[in-house]
């Protein structure tokens, strides 16, 4: 599950929010939960129709299980990147893709996206 809101600052940057949220293990005795908060600054080239984006910043990284043999949970502090596209097949419908790394441990989250959005504002 994600969830993406992307608010302009100036032409060509933004702040862009994400979470993610993945259940990696879902077993009758144990669930495992990583979630991800990665507020990003974002830098944009294109136009309404069509953008690239490249955006990082600092997060958080939260680990949360449940069941006969939990493990403690965990949450702590991320630098993210994250690049992709951004385009526009009517006016307001978005289809986004991207490539994002999370580094929090020795081996990072990375990952590929493929989203659909609305745009608010009037164009």
């Amino acid at each position: 599950m994600s969830a993406t809101v992307t608010g302009p600052l100036k032409a060509r940057w933004a702040i862009d929010t994400q979470t993610l949220s993945a259940q990696l293990q879902d077993r009758a005795d144990y669930r495992l939960r990583v979630t991800l908060f990665s507020p990003a600054l974002q830098y944009r080239r294109g136009d309404d129709r069509a953008y690239w984006f490249a955006g990082a910043g600092p997060g958080l990284h939260t680990v949360s299980s449940s069941g006969a043999n939990r493990s403690p949970n965990s949450t702590g502090l991320t630098f993210h990147w994250r690049k992709g596209g951004v385009f526009a097949p009517m006016p307001r419908l978005l289809v986004r893709t991207e490539f994002f790394w999370v580094n929090r441990h020795a081996i990072p989250h990375a990952g590929a996206m493929v989203s659909v959005g609305v745009r608010l504002r009037r164009q």
